[in-house]
């Protein structure tokens, strides 16, 4: 990538994406709650899932300040018997309607990333009974018959992949690896060995991973960005054949040859277009392995499709949005929770507006997850040096 020809366009995205964050954030009480989105959008609650991908993010760029708030918001709304939900409010009240069994293990992978990162025993020991319970709920759910954590649904917030699922799966995998780690835990490390022997067993055929076995040991081999879930969350080096083998499966057949980018699974029926957050995923594999051309292509149409730096969380085709629009809204009015009903109504309404003037939509704008992943492949890719959001807020407020 000539970056002479988009390094303003790179430093207003990182700008954005800070900004966006600080949107997204409220501190009470030191502990920081992040919404998926800013205010107006499809998503105005802390996602456990958003929010652990972020915590990971944030460690990884040396934010630790930020890290820590914000595991103390995932410890203040653990349950009592270690489970972490779907979502919640600003306040910590659960908001779930959903079975979404990757939570837990996602909050405990991000809690473990900033205490190897902070490496300071009092934050281990203050965080030990949170990592214990969760540890224990992961034990107890695990099908002993399987080896594995079966998933009512997980990332992509339905049940597509209903079953013992490789996304799932290998955030438990990494979750309890780090446990065991950290804190010396024989029974972690055990488990831990017993989990990646279940998923080498099941959820690899034919040359490369699998999205899902089911009970019945059907395994469900379409094409999904979940596939990339062992380089994700480091349970295998990034240069594996199988997970090399399972990339190039999936981007032969998620990629959107009208809009460019990657759809997030194979007949996708959710507003079908190609995912901003997911294609960046893909191009900091490509970077991480050495394939740069790919993962500059990634990135350039990231910025193409960028509005005014903000990100999206998916494209589609005017064509697509009216297909499933009268879908989307009987899914949206069925919603049980009223904020996420209205939410998604009035981003369903957004598409209207931008329909009357577009051949190209885009949805869900901004979404904090989409800059996470762009900043991260942006860094992978040697793009940026570092991503600091603290400075200027701590400096301003120790002045």
């Amino acid at each position: 990538m000539d970056m002479g020809l988009c390094r303003n366009t790179l430093d207003l995205i990182v700008a954005r994406s800070k900004e966006v964050f600080w949107r997204c954030a409220t501190l009470q009480d030191d502990r920081l709650a992040i919404t998926a989105g800013p205010d107006g959008i499809s998503y105005p609650f802390v996602y456990t899932r958003d929010l652990s991908i972020f915590i990971r993010y944030v460690v990884q760029t040396g934010n630790l300040r930020t890290a820590r708030q914000a595991v103390d918001y995932l410890l203040h709304v653990q349950s009592s018997w270690g489970e972490w939900v779907q979502r919640y409010d600003v306040a910590g009240q659960p908001k779930n309607d959903k079975l979404q069994e990757d939570n837990t293990p996602l909050a405990l992978w991000a809690i473990l990333n900033y205490l190897a990162a902070a490496d300071n025993h009092e934050e281990q020991q203050r965080c030990e009974g949170a990592i214990r319970l969760g540890v224990e709920w992961i034990t107890a759910n695990l099908d002993r018959k399987m080896g594995l954590l079966f998933a009512h649904s997980s990332n992509h917030e339905d049940g597509i992949n209903q079953g013992f699922d490789l996304w799932t799966n290998s955030a438990c995998l990494r979750a309890v690896e780090l446990a065991g780690a950290i804190y010396g835990w024989e029974e972690a490390k055990e488990l831990a060995s017993e989990l990646r022997s279940a998923i080498f067993k099941h959820l690899v055929h034919d040359g490369r991973f699998v999205r899902t076995i089911d009970r019945e040991h059907v395994r469900k081999t379409d094409a999904d960005i979940i596939l990339l879930a062992p380089f994700y969350f480091q349970i295998l080096p990034a240069q594996h054949e199988l997970l090399a083998s399972s990339v190039d499966f999936l981007c032969e057949r998620l990629f959107d040859a009208e809009l460019g980018g990657y759809w997030r699974y194979e007949q996708d029926v959710y507003f079908p277009g190609p995912w901003i957050l997911y294609s960046a995923m893909i191009a900091r594999y490509f970077y991480t392995v050495g394939r740069r051309n790919e993962g500059d292509a990634i990135v350039q149409w990231i910025f193409a499709n960028s509005q005014q730096g903000y990100l999206p969380e998916h494209l589609l085709t005017k064509e697509m949005f009216w297909k499933y629009r009268d879908h989307q809204v009987r899914r949206a009015n069925n919603m049980p929770v009223e904020e996420m009903k209205e939410a998604r109504l009035r981003e369903i309404g957004k598409l209207d507006e931008q329909a009357q003037q577009c051949d190209v939509l885009y949805y869900a704008c901004p979404l904090l997850w989409s800059h996470m992943e762009t900043v991260a492949a942006l860094l992978a890719g040697g793009y940026l040096s570092g991503f600091d959001l603290e400075r200027d807020l701590y400096a301003a407020s120790s002045g």
